[in-house]
């Protein structure tokens, strides 16, 4: 092979002559009882190593496995943009031997042929990024010590990918000391790409504040996808078309001195900083505002955790009953599996429960899965940020829906502390919810969201919280939500996209905002905030607007919430087993 020749040559001290190669070990999960166990997720871990020509000589190696990244161009080339630094400060000349398609073939460059002839990797592509930390490694113990740790590592990494095929690349380059070149870290952005990259929804900037009805706010980056306007428009106005609300939305053109509301509301309408004062009549202008929006969009890291969550629950089903608990509900979760079990399993067909653990004890859990006819799964609080784990900012709610959502024609959610008594009338908002797309708790006796929502939040989705004076605010505790792409990218991906940030969902600490006034002759706005209630309110205010009241529901026919209702249900089934 070339680097045989490339040994035996004399070169100068400011060149450097190394040979990389990818090393691919796929490591199985230990399996308690095969029989229990006939399909498993495996761990693949790779070792790129870079080694200098010659006995005695420095040797680096990067690696990593599934979880963490793949095996594609870029991720190669990420190594070495990670391994070159730890060299010395120098310039860089490289090209590398790609192998064809198919197994065991190994791609070779001819180094005589000499650079400006091979494929040179950019140190500038958008798409590579540093991924891994170099570390000089002296034996092959250090390296499979990493790799058992990684291996660790990914077996509770639950949606870790896993890779069929093999890889097997010889990369060649040529390093040059002081060179010409000058390296550009992958992470230090280049002129050419500070625009595309400032745009990203997880960059920060003013985008947040931007009026819903500003070219800016509603521009997406190029990373993200483009949603069918013409198709969601279309679903739209067949659906507005014939649903008919108990009463239809008026009186949406008022500003907030019409009901002596204390907010300044009178900024220009030719102000870029000026927000929303109408929601749109146009359909498209709708969707645009809910699906274009780069701070609602979902980041992909979140997308693929959603997908690991979905994963969790094989099959696909036409109904999935949702629910969680946590310690604190799980007498008040007993009353309501004991409604499930007497009221509503026995009219579905087709149809999976699942409940999520948000903090049962052992031994609570141990219960739960022994008597609720359900699937537990533990709710991934590690994989989300921060204020996820403060419950009561209820963005895991949003995030659950969203996941089963991938896993059935029709989610129904149910707090806890929900009860059905009319299970006939039940069957019926589920037709209604595949002909309407959602069904969301309603009570007449509520309130306009922009009493119980924080400012902060209107002003994430570009509205003037005197925009939705109009609508009054949804409850959350029960929804029906049908499987179409209208409900999915104009209501449930918004919803999550706001979600899975702090500024949208949870902008303050929540204790401060948690109780909520009476507002009767109140002229303030923004008493308290009720997160997931206040973004779901907001969301079908601005895609159904006048025809609001025809996806907000009085569900009081059919169930009751029926907060601190509790039972010992499981003790009864305890005694009933004897």
């Amino acid at each position: 092979m070339e680097y045989k020749k490339d040994f035996q040559l004399r070169y100068s001290n400011d060149e450097v002559f190394t040979s990389a190669d990818l090393q691919k070990v796929v490591m199985l999960p230990q399996m308690e009882c095969f029989k229990e166990a006939t399909f498993t997720r495996r761990l693949t871990v790779f070792n790129e190593t870079f080694a200098e020509l010659g006995s005695g000589k420095r040797n680096y190696a990067a690696v990593w496995h599934g979880g963490i990244s793949g095996r594609k161009d870029e991720d190669l080339a990420s190594t070495f943009h990670s391994c070159l630094p730890a060299t010395a400060a120098l310039g860089c000349e490289h090209w590398l031997g790609i192998p064809p398609v198919g197994r065991g073939s190994r791609g070779q460059v001819d180094p005589k042929q000499g650079p400006g002839t091979e494929s040179r990797s950019s140190p500038d592509v958008p798409k590579m990024r540093p991924l891994l930390r170099p570390f000089p490694t002296k034996v092959n113990v250090a390296l499979a010590l990493i790799a058992f740790f990684a291996l660790g590592y990914a077996l509770v990494f639950k949606d870790h990918h896993s890779f069929s095929s093999s890889l097997d690349a010889s990369l060649y380059f040529r390093l040059i000391r002081n060179g010409p070149h000058r390296h550009i870290p992958i992470n230090r952005p280049t002129k050419g790409h500070e625009k595309a990259i400032s745009s990203k929804p997880e960059v920060k900037s003013n985008l947040s504040a931007a009026p819903a009805s500003s070219t800016t706010g509603l521009k997406s980056s190029k990373s993200e996808w483009n949603p069918n306007l013409a198709l969601l428009t279309s679903e739209l106005k067949k659906k507005l078309d014939v649903l008919e609300p108990e009463r239809e939305i008026i009186n949406m053109t008022t500003a907030c001195n019409d009901y002596n509301i204390k907010y300044k509301d009178t900024c220009g309408d030719s102000d870029q900083d000026c927000p929303q004062k109408v929601l749109p009549k146009n359909l498209e202008d709708r969707i645009k505002q809910l699906t274009l929006r780069p701070n609602l969009q979902v980041p992909l890291k979140y997308r693929n955790v959603i997908s690991g969550m979905a994963a969790a629950i094989p099959g696909h089903y036409d109904i999935i009953l949702l629910s969680a608990i946590s310690s604190n509900h799980f007498r008040e979760a007993q009353a309501m599996f004991k409604n499930m079990h007497e009221k509503v399993l026995p009219i579905l067909k087709n149809f999976t429960f699942v409940v999520y653990d948000l903090g049962l004890t052992d031994a609570e859990r141990n219960e739960v899965i022994t008597y609720c006819r359900c699937t537990v799964l533990k709710f991934p609080f590690h994989r989300f940020p921060e204020h996820f784990k403060v419950l009561k900012c209820f963005s895991w709610k949003v995030t659950v829906i969203r996941a089963m959502y991938e896993r059935a024609q029709l989610v129904i959610w149910t707090d806890a502390s929900i009860r059905i008594k009319n299970p006939s009338k039940l069957l019926e908002y589920i037709e209604r919810a595949k002909e309407r797309g959602i069904q969301q708790r309603f009570q007449a006796r509520g309130v306009p969201n922009p009493y119980f929502t924080l400012n902060q939040m209107f002003d994430f989705f570009g509205d003037s919280p005197c925009a939705h004076m109009a609508f009054h605010q949804v409850e959350t505790g029960y929804g029906l939500y049908h499987k179409e792409p209208l409900v999915q990218q104009a209501i449930l991906d918004p919803w999550f996209g706001c979600a899975v940030r702090a500024t949208c969902i949870c902008p303050v600490l929540q204790r401060s905002v948690q109780i909520c006034p009476d507002i009767r002759g109140s002229t303030e706005i923004g008493v308290c905030m009720r997160n997931e209630q206040s973004a779901i309110s907001i969301i079908l205010a601005k895609l159904f607007r006048e025809k609001y009241r025809a996806v907000v529901v009085n569900v009081g026919t059919f169930q009751v919430a029926l907060r601190e209702n509790k039972y010992p249900y499981f003790d009864e089934l305890r005694m009933q087993k004897g």
